[in-house]
């Protein structure tokens, strides 16, 4: 079995792959350049949008909250691994889309469940518990999108010579 980057998209997943490593660079926030302003910096600007940025749920940088919680952390730092390792994947026979499907949903619920159960007071999730978690859910978006970059190719005596992909 060989794997094709899809030329048309191998402009897509080297920028994907730029932008998810700003994303995590940005992400560890402003303790990360030696800076001490932290809600006025500009990567507390970028994120604002789409993460609450709770200092109480965000890891510290040199004494400075990252601009993203643990949750969202971990979702780009698995999103710029995944993007990484995606060539390899692909070669594992057991996942298939049905099944990078069902790793996506259920990592959602998971998630789903960790916010509710925080929110309830059934338990009380730790940084550390919701980087994993967040970690889960991105690399299950690369696993389901990998498909996308590199395609499988079987070559048989028959599709030989051939453009077919399975």
């Amino acid at each position: 079995m060989n794997l094709n980057l899809n030329r048309s998209n191998i402009g897509l997943y080297r920028f994907l792959l730029i932008v998810t490593c700003f994303f995590v660079v940005s992400a560890v926030g402003p303790g990360l350049f030696g800076q001490t302003i932290s809600n006025s910096s500009w990567q507390y600007k970028i994120f604002h949008l789409v993460c609450h940025q709770d200092a109480f749920r965000s890891y510290s940088v040199n004494s400075v909250s990252m601009a993203v919680c643990a949750r969202c952390f971990g979702i780009y730092t698995a999103l710029f691994i995944g993007l990484l390792i995606a060539p390899l994947v692909v070669n594992i026979r057991f996942l298939n889309r049905t099944r990078c499907l069902a790793f996506l949903a259920t990592s959602i619920i998971i998630n789903f469940a960790d916010v509710l159960a925080n929110a309830t007071g059934i338990y009380s999730n730790t940084l550390h518990s919701r980087f994993v978690l967040g970690a889960l859910f991105g690399l299950s978006i690369m696993l389901f999108l990998a498909d996308e970059f590199f395609k499988k190719i079987t070559l048989t005596e028959d599709t030989y010579g051939t453009t077919s992909t399975t």
